[in-house]
């Protein structure tokens, strides 16, 4: 299906402008796409609501050093494909996911801060049979060309959660306890 078909020429150049600079405001839009920055807001509003449009921060990873992974994952028949998909889509260091056709089930691009916590990640649960992972390749990635900013989640210093979206407790983690993983973003135990 093509772009044209879902949206007019107006919404699409929007999007194109708000890609190039998504702090451009209602008002500097509307001059550029000749309307006036109600029709703008109105587009965009319509946009945001049908899920066709997100704004978003994202963090230049060539300038702050992360470490990132790639995995191909073959699902194990003990879990499903959905069940799988929904403990990578709530790992706060997952960036992508996608399934695949042929002889890998999943595609995960993964971060981490530094290269302990990236290991710590690969062997504990998160490519485990019983997270239901029969078979996986791992890629840490070198140099990272294209796009420079990737959508990381940040993670909020205020929580008091004990266990990670996946169950575990970094506090009972030997990789943790021996100061070799900063732990799940998404618990109080993590330390940047």
């Amino acid at each position: 299906m093509k772009f044209s078909n879902l949206l007019d020429e107006k919404s699409l150049e929007m999007i194109r402008l708000l890609s190039e600079n998504g702090r451009s405001t209602f008002v500097e839009l509307g001059k550029l796409l000749n309307l006036s920055h109600v029709a703008i807001r109105n587009r965009y509003k319509n946009l945001e609501e049908n899920q066709l449009v997100q704004i978003r921060a994202e963090v230049n990873s060539k300038k702050i050093p992360l470490e990132l992974v790639l995995f191909l994952i073959e699902s194990s028949p003990k879990v499903s494909r959905k069940e799988l998909f929904e403990t990578y889509s709530s790992c706060p260091r997952v960036i992508f996911c996608a399934s695949l056709i042929g002889e890998y089930d999943f595609m995960v691009l993964a971060y981490s801060e530094n290269r302990e916590t990236l290991e710590s990640l690969m062997s504990t649960r998160f490519l485990k049979e019983e997270a239901g992972v029969r078979h996986s390749s791992t890629f840490i990635l070198g140099s990272y060309l294209f796009p420079s900013f990737l959508p990381i989640n940040v993670p909020n210093s205020d929580t008091d959660e004990y266990l990670t979206p996946c169950k575990l407790n970094c506090n009972e983690c030997s990789k943790y306890k021996d100061k070799l993983c900063i732990g799940c973003p998404e618990t109080k135990w993590y330390k940047l």
